[in-house]
Order: structure tokens, then C-alpha cells, then sequence
């Protein structure tokens, strides 16, 4: 059952970030453009579980709200890393968020951190340092995507400590109504911040027309059917375990599908990364 609970997500976020990276690359050119993306994809995805909305408490609320803040500010750099960036290689920066809710999970909340799942986070570090670019590949990521993905990375590592102290916190840590609640805050800030750039003068530089209200549909049932799940995923399963098996899968699965489904050319030491950090997965998961 553990390993369903860290399969699930990891699937649905990859599905998420090859739909959310084809988009990006097509239509993507500044932050406003991705604000009013999210804005919708957000409000969706808040609508999912908008009937759970009445039963939260305080409690849920305040986090929900602080969960919000860092995710919007998590898509809103994610999808300009996707729309500028390689997506395997994106997607391999990003999850070395692992890095942060497992410390936190075994310093603060001493969860066990085993020496074969110890082995497994160093090799997913390894996994890193053979696929990240060097040299001439770095001044192709002259449109800023290392930036963007690093920022991308450390609102990751915050919204992962901050469900985590929710379900350690809350007597019943409600995923539906904690979902609706946190993108419900995320497409309002999502929304001021499309907002007070339009006064400035800035506008989408897409067509608002079925094909962007069919992404928004999907990627917001996608994301708020993953976030339900996660929250309740990271209370049922400890998080020296969950981080490790969640990040590190999705590294592969990230990698794998920039270079099945979104073309990405890798080098040799990539596709070694990947192989590196196939056998981490596994380690991280006994």
C-alpha cells in the first residue's frame, strides 16, 4: 500500500508536467502569461472539492493558505522552467526538492532515515550531478531556465514542509478540503498578480479559446485529483520513506518522459543519470 500511495502522485505529476510543458513551449513567453494559466488551473482544481470547503476549520485554513502561496509561486516558475527549459532536465532539478522535507521529517519529527534509504538519496544526488549541463549547454539556457527551476525547486521543499506539519498538526488531515482550500487561495494570488500586470499594460500572448480552456480543464482535474491524493499520502506514509520514493520516481519518470514523449537529446551521462537513479528509487524504497 505504501508504495501505491508514492506511485499515484508521481504519475499523475508526470502526466501533469509533459501536458504543462507542451503548452509552456507553445504559448508561454512571460510571467503574466503563466499567472492567467494558473489562475484557471488553480480555481479548477479548487472547484474539484469546492463542497469540502464549509467543514474546514481554522486550522486547515491557515496552512491551506501558506500551502497556496508556495504553490503558487512553485507553477508559476515551473511552467516558465518547462517553457524555457529541457523538460527532463527540468524535471531532475525540481524534485532535489526531496532533499528538504526529508531532512526536516527526520530532524524534526525523528523519522528514521535507513542506511540502504540513505544510499538511495546519495545516488539520487549522484543521478544530478551526471545529468546537470555544462560548459556550452549552460549558455543555451540563456533564456534563464536554471533560475527559474532552482526557484521552482526551493517552493517545492516549502510546500512539502508545510503538509507536512498539517498532517501532523490537524486531528484529521482532510486532503479534499485542504486541495480546495489552498488553490483556492493560490487562483486569487494567481489572479492579483495577472491583474496588476495588465494595469501596467501587459497582456497574454495567447489565444484565450477551446484548446486553453481544454488545458485549464485538464491540468486543474490533474492537479487537484494529485494534491488530494499527496496530502493524504504524506500522513499515512513516514517521510524519510514518501520524499525519497516520491522525488526520486519522479526523476525517472521526468527524465524518461522528456526523452520518450518531448524529444529531449540527452548525453551519455544523462541516460547514466537515469540508470544511477533507477537503482536509487529502488534503495529508497526498501
Amino acid at each position: 500500500m505504501p508504495y501505491l500511495l508514492i506511485l499515484a502522485p508521481c504519475v499523475i505529476a508526470t502526466v501533469k508536467m509533459v501536458i504543462q510543458g507542451q503548452f509552456g513551449k507553445r504559448n508561454v513567453k512571460t510571467m503574466t502569461d503563466v499567472a492567467f494559466f494558473y489562475f484557471g488551473i488553480f480555481l479548477v482544481a479548487s472547484l474539484l472539492f469546492s463542497y469540502r470547503i464549509p467543514s474546514a476549520d481554522g486550522l486547515s485554513w491557515l496552512f491551506a493558505a501558506i500551502f497556496g502561496i508556495f504553490s503558487a509561486t512553485f507553477q508559476l516558475f515551473y511552467t516558465r522552467a518547462l517553457a524555457t527549459g529541457p523538460i527532463s532536465l527540468v524535471g531532475l532539478l525540481v524534485n532535489l526538492a526531496m532533499l528538504i522535507p526529508v531532512t526536516f521529517s527526520a530532524i524534526v519529527y525523528e523519522e528514521p532515515i535507513t542506511p540502504l534509504r540513505a544510499c538511495g538519496i546519495l545516488l539520487i544526488l549522484v543521478a544530478f550531478l551526471l545529468s546537470v549541463e555544462r560548459g556550452s549547454e549552460r549558455r543555451r539556457g540563456s533564456k534563464g531556465w536554471i533560475f527559474y527551476a532552482l526557484v521552482t525547486m526551493l517552493a517545492n521543499g516549502a510546500c512539502a514542509i508545510v503538509q507536512k506539519i498539517y498532517v501532523k498538526t490537524a486531528e484529521v488531515a482532510d486532503g479534499q478540503s485542504f486541495t480546495a482550500c489552498c488553490y483556492l487561495t493560490a487562483s486569487v494570488i494567481c489572479l492579483a498578480f495577472f491583474l496588476v500586470a495588465h494595469a501596467r499594460g501587459e497582456a497574454v500572448n495567447y489565444r484565450i479559446g477551446k484548446s486553453f480552456f481544454g488545458y485549464v480543464l485538464l491540468l486543474g482535474l490533474l492537479l487537484g485529483g494529485f494534491q488530494a491524493i499527496n496530502t493524504y499520502a504524506v500522513a499515512k506514509v513516514i517521510g524519510t520513506l514518501f520524499f525519497p520514493g516520491y522525488y526520486g520516481t519522479s526523476i525517472i519518470l521526468a527524465m524518461l518522459a522528456g526523452v520518450l514523449i518531448c524529444k529531449d537529446k540527452l548525453k551519455p551521462r544523462q541516460i547514466a543519470a537515469i540508470l544511477v537513479g533507477a537503482v536509487a528509487v529502488v534503495l529508497v524504497n526498501l
